[in-house]
């Protein structure tokens, strides 16, 4: 047991951090007080802190890089379970959406196209429940705007005949040219 010199309470070693320029080996003041003195210093000093940090980074860059490559590959579990923990879909979409250069696309706007179309795909009507893919955002590819929420299916057919009115005719006539009596 040792006392600390902050709260004057008497705590097991293991809460001392280690400190070889004192007799004992350990530092004067508990783990808990330390942190509290630690996080005080940097709300004063946050420049001066995060300097000294970028400067011993660049120092140690490579040994911190492989240190951090090996715990990585020792410990895929941890990291998965972070990423996790990071992961938002909401924002995930959002920056998709802004990636594919639609504009002015978010998710509560996404919501209110989903309730005006009855939550069914623009062209087909079908259901988003029927679906395992959650609706596509349409928009033109030249201004950015939104058109409406597709189906997968009918996303890549609109993309497939290029958004051009003339093959989409052209298709609907070779439908109807080609289409059997029903019997």
């Amino acid at each position: 047991m040792k006392k600390c010199s902050v709260c004057k309470n008497r705590y097991p070693i293991e809460e001392y951090r280690k400190d070889s320029s004192r007799k004992d080996g350990l530092h004067t003041t508990c783990n808990k007080c330390n942190s509290e003195i630690q996080r005080r210093w940097y709300l004063k000093n946050k420049e001066k802190a995060k300097k000294k940090a970028n400067e011993t980074y660049n120092l140690n860059k490579d040994k911190i890089s492989f240190k951090r490559k090996l715990d990585r590959k020792l410990n895929p579990d941890k990291y998965k379970q972070a990423a996790k923990k990071r992961y938002n879909p909401l924002k995930s979409k959002e920056y998709s959406w802004k990636n594919a250069g639609i504009v002015d696309m978010s998710i509560e706007r996404y919501n209110e196209l989903l309730d005006k179309q009855n939550h069914k795909c623009a062209i087909c009507t079908e259901p988003s429940i029927n679906f395992k893919k959650a609706l596509a955002v349409d928009h033109n590819h030249k201004t950015g705007k939104v058109r409406g929420i597709l189906c997968d299916n009918c996303n890549r057919a609109l993309g497939y005949l290029k958004e051009s009115e003339e093959i989409i005719i052209n298709l609907l006539n070779y439908v109807k040219c080609h289409k059997e009596p029903i019997m």
